[in-house]
């Protein structure tokens, strides 16, 4: 009896040391498994950017990978633009309701939830930045708005780190982020040629120039000093709050001595095509264009001397900007391409005379015949291309001979402030 009992309890043994040695492997599997999970959320960062334009708000997601997170050395992987959401109008829009203005941006963070790991959700940043549209609003209903905006956020897993996190972006900000972006599309802070890059953005609110002066900068009031992965610059970086194309076009319409004494929504104007007329929003009122009560008085001439008029002396020509390369972006881009001034989908380089002789073009009543004369925006193309060349050579002080690059993407990559913010709170930390 005794015998026999050895060899089972042997047996038995063997057994429960089997168990255990299983069980012991499984835990480490378990534990590496949770180590490698850790590492990859580590590696991997996800932060979220709202541009909350004057025109409408755009989710942004990135996804960042990384090797050493203190080196600030980042492999960008930007998730499908096509995957993400627009929605419109612009906060500004919802003055009369700030609690709705927060809820029409509600679709973005949805999408965000589902474009986004679960896994991740908890570790990603969230940020929303509103620009020109909500600036040119009162602050009580700005912050208003914004309130009902992180109300909203506090109900959604992601990470707010500061107050600031939901907030109007500054203007010379907007600029310095898009050149980050810029700088970052054409790696030039790999080949230390980011001194020689101007960026040119225009929003609906907004215009900005950004570049690193080489020459004396008169008015230190346009020089703000920006740390980037441990390198110090003093850039230049201005932005003319109301000289967005939305703005600038209503502006130019109603410094048309003809609209004197007009009807507040009922305008015309020497810079739309003779005989169009067409319904627009803005900043939440409609308006009924037409050219000019005056026969045939639309003309490059008559619209060019209204623009002037407009743009007045509130540009100052930055010194030193015709030697730079300069990258021009967002209505840059929209609007010469509408003028099928491109080649190439995405732009390319143009000398500036080009953009005259185009909108001579458009005043004068000609067109190229692949363009739908019967869109709206064709009706804006004669003052938006003479905008534009004035802010250029007038505003900016470029001549005609210059060459720039207008452009929606730089290297497979949309050029827009969003990544630079992106940039800027991994720099703070996430």
């Amino acid at each position: 009896m005794q015998k026999d009992m050895v060899p089972r309890i042997f047996n038995r043994n063997i057994k429960l040391i089997f168990v255990i040695a299983a069980f012991i492997i499984m835990l480490i599997w378990l534990y590496r498994i949770n180590i490698q999970q850790r590492l990859l959320i580590r590696n991997t960062i996800y932060t979220i950017v709202i541009d909350a334009g004057s025109t409408g708000s755009r989710l942004h997601v990135f996804k960042l990978n990384h090797d050493d997170f203190e080196s600030k050395k980042f492999d960008i992987q930007l998730v499908n633009e096509e995957l993400l959401l627009k929605v419109k109008p612009g906060l500004s829009a919802y003055s009369q309701n700030p609690k709705i203005a927060a809820d029409s941006i509600e679709p973005l963070l949805i999408r965000a939830l589902e474009v986004i790991p679960s896994s991740y959700h908890s570790y990603t940043r969230l940020s929303l930045k509103a620009t020109a549209g909500l600036r040119l609003v009162s602050d009580k209903i700005a912050d208003k708005i914004l309130d009902h905006i992180r109300d909203l956020f506090k109900k959604y897993p992601f990470r707010i780190k500061t107050e600031t996190d939901v907030a109007i972006l500054d203007g010379k900000f907007e600029g310095i982020y898009s050149w980050l972006t810029l700088n970052y599309a054409l790696k030039s802070f790999e080949t230390f040629s980011e001194t020689s890059i101007c960026s040119l953005d225009m929003g609906g609110g907004s215009t900005q120039v950004t570049f690193i002066p080489s020459q004396k900068i008169s008015n230190e009031q346009n020089l703000v000093s920006v740390k980037i992965d441990r390198t110090k610059y003093n850039m230049f970086a201005k932005s003319f709050l109301g000289f967005g194309l939305m703005s600038a076009r209503l502006s130019i319409i109603q410094n048309d001595p003809i609209n004197l004494g007009a009807k507040e929504n009922r305008l015309f104007s020497r810079c739309i095509p003779n005989g169009k007329n067409f319904t627009w929003s803005q900043q939440g009122k409609d308006f009924l264009l037409s050219s000019s009560i005056e026969k045939n008085s639309t003309s490059y001439e008559n619209c060019s001397k209204i623009v002037s008029k407009t743009i007045g002396d509130n540009f100052e020509a930055p010194p030193g900007l015709e030697s730079k390369n300069i990258y021009a972006f967002s209505f840059y881009y929209d609007r010469l391409n509408n003028a099928k001034l491109f080649g190439d989908q995405h732009g390319g380089l143009i000398r500036i005379e080009k953009i005259k002789e185009a909108a001579k073009l458009f005043c004068n009543g000609g067109y190229n015949q692949n363009i739908d004369s019967e869109d709206k925006d064709f009706g804006f193309l004669c003052m938006d291309l003479t905008f534009i060349y004035s802010i250029l050579v007038h505003g900016y002080g470029l001549s005609d001979a210059k060459e720039i690059f207008v452009s929606n993407q730089v290297n497979g990559m949309e050029i827009s402030w969003a990544l630079g913010a992106a940039f800027h709170m991994l720099n703070q930390g996430i």
